[in-house]
């Protein structure tokens, strides 16, 4: 008997050894030592060591050739992985916010006047829609104004209009206001149409009149999308075997044993895990985001354990509108599309969120974006700082081809420190005559410089 397995020798020098049916052994030496004497010829004697190395072709393991009495060494490694996953975040609408329906006939030699409800618009919102005049039946001459009203001071003004005055010959739209082209301020509004025909007019007119008041609240944003994690944990790591067992850890502390999708709950999502690392993670809609963990342990056959972490940043990707949006972040790494709008982003929930601005204007100075206000932004070495915040004008510079230096740079990009706040201007040609320099960006009580933020590569261009 062995400490792994069992040896049947015979005396011409045959054997057969046999390994114990656990895998304990798995990586160790077995050896028998034997002595060989010459029992007629005196007592001349020779011993010699026979050894056993318990190996396996599904488990990855080294021999020592110079000894073979050492065990074996196993490629036995786990490393800790990151991903991200994201939800996308859009302004939040109200299709149906204020809807009116109404007709008007035209009688001769007067004028007929609708007005309807009223409606409010806050400062946090953006309005759209149509509001229009269709003719329903041809009549003859007509002058039509379509007007909207605003209450300023107990007194209904004016704000938008649009006529018509002529023979309606056709059906159709006699006149419209796109609310999206007028950029209306917080107030309350009505809409005023009159219908005045002479008294030689011809046929009486009927015209219906549709209002179409949507908003989009600047401040406010739902999910519109999630985008997954995918990947696997075993990537980078030496398992040393396909017959290891995973375990994970969820968010409540629970150990779980892994076998073919299954799932974990996390802080902010869930994980769907296979004993061979494939992964996948879906972000919840309802939690936010922030940073989730889990740690996992592979045991290998032999009983020696290793553990690392999947770390996934749950962030946001806000998608902004054209309106002058308010934007605030979550507790993970954002990525932020303002938009065309002045907008007000607030970071202080932490993270290393990215500011973005694409092109949406190329015959724009600063590419169709507004001039955006940053609250907290975080001054720091991105390379060590997990909070350190990032700016992308990578979008907006033409023909620029130099070092990445601050002086090379200087022609597209100027930074200014006012006293309390630091300003960044982009001249999107670099002073080739197209553009001039232009105010993107503000950076409240902040005090930083070109070279700084070159330096952090907290400038991406």
């Amino acid at each position: 008997e062995g400490t792994y397995g069992t040896l049947v020798i015979h005396p011409n020098g045959s054997y057969t050894y046999t390994p114990y049916s656990d895998v304990t052994g798995l990586g160790q030496v077995d050896q028998f030592t034997y002595t060989l004497s010459d029992p007629i010829g005196g007592p001349n004697a020779a011993t010699a060591t026979l050894y056993f190395h318990l190996d396996s072709s599904v488990v990855d393991m080294t021999w020592n050739p110079a000894d073979p009495s050492e065990p074996a060494t196993f490629t036995f490694v786990a490393t800790d992985d990151v991903d991200t996953s994201s939800l996308v975040m859009v302004n939040e609408v109200d299709e149906d916010y204020f809807n009116a329906s109404a007709s008007l006939l035209g009688i001769l030699a007067t004028t007929q006047t609708y007005t309807s409800g009223t409606f409010t618009l806050g400062s946090n919102m953006d309005a759209y829609g149509l509001i229009t005049v269709n003719s329903l039946a041809t009549a003859g001459t007509v002058n039509l104004n379509l007007n909207l009203q605003m209450n300023v001071g107990g007194v209904w003004t004016t704000v938008a209009n649009d006529s018509y005055s002529g023979i309606i010959s056709l059906l159709g739209t006699l006149a419209s206001l796109d609310l999206s082209t007028l950029d209306l301020a917080a107030g309350t509004y009505r809409i005023q149409t009159t219908l005045q025909q002479p008294l030689l007019g011809g046929l009486a007119a009927l015209v219906g009149i549709n209002t179409d008041v949507n908003v989009t609240y600047l401040d406010q944003y739902v999910v519109s999308n999630t985008i997954e994690a995918e990947g696997n944990i075993f990537g980078n790591d030496a398992t040393g075997s396909t017959f290891t067992q995973l375990q994970v850890t969820d968010a409540n502390g629970n150990v779980i044993d892994v076998s073919y999708g299954t799932i974990i709950q996390g802080l902010h999502g869930n994980l769907v895990i296979s004993a061979n690392g494939d992964y996948s993670y879906t972000p919840s809609s309802t939690t936010g985001g922030g940073s989730e963990s889990f740690t996992y342990t592979v045991t290998h056959l032999n009983g020696d354990t290793i553990t690392a972490t999947l770390n996934i940043n749950v962030g946001y990707t806000i998608q902004g509108s054209t309106g002058n949006d308010i934007i605030t972040d979550s507790a993970g790494d954002d990525l932020i599309y303002a938009g065309a709008g002045n907008d007000t982003i607030n970071t202080a929930n932490g993270g290393s969120d990215t500011l973005i601005f694409d092109l949406l204007n190329a015959a724009n100075g600063t590419g169709g974006n507004g001039h955006d206000t940053w609250f907290n932004f975080h001054v720091g070495d991105t390379a060590i700082d997990s909070e350190a915040d990032k700016i992308d004008i990578s979008d907006l510079l033409v023909g620029y081809a130099g070092d990445g230096s601050a002086a090379s740079l200087s022609a597209y990009v100027s930074v200014d420190f006012d006293g309390t706040d630091t300003i960044i201007s982009i001249d999107r040609d670099g002073g080739a005559g197209v553009h001039s320099s232009t105010e993107l960006l503000t950076l409240k009580n902040v005090d930083t410089s070109l070279e700084e933020l070159l330096q952090n590569n907290q400038l991406l261009f």
